[in-house]
């Protein structure tokens, strides 16, 4: 009786194959703008710049979300139950 030692499941799989082509396309990315000079430079901070500008909105968006989510709840009311 043989035992199965592979404990990968499909999902971590999957998140691996996600994260190896983000690396390659970073890399192949980062390897043409610096072939390209100053154009690629400035590619790369335009990048990083819209990169924050939109992360930070959305964090925003985020936050006023779920302040209205909370506000939005009802406070729990007790429910009494009597055992005869």
């Amino acid at each position: 009786m043989t035992t199965n030692t592979n404990t990968r499941t499909s999902g971590q799989a999957f998140g691996s194959a996600i994260g190896s082509t983000a690396a390659h396309t970073v890399h192949f990315v980062a390897v043409a703008l610096t072939a390209t000079g100053r154009f690629g430079a400035d590619v790369v901070s335009g990048s990083a710049t819209g990169y924050q500008t939109t992360a930070a909105q959305r964090s925003a968006e985020r936050m006023a979300r779920a302040v209205a989510r909370e506000a939005a709840q009802q406070p729990m009311q007790s429910i009494a139950v009597a055992i005869a």
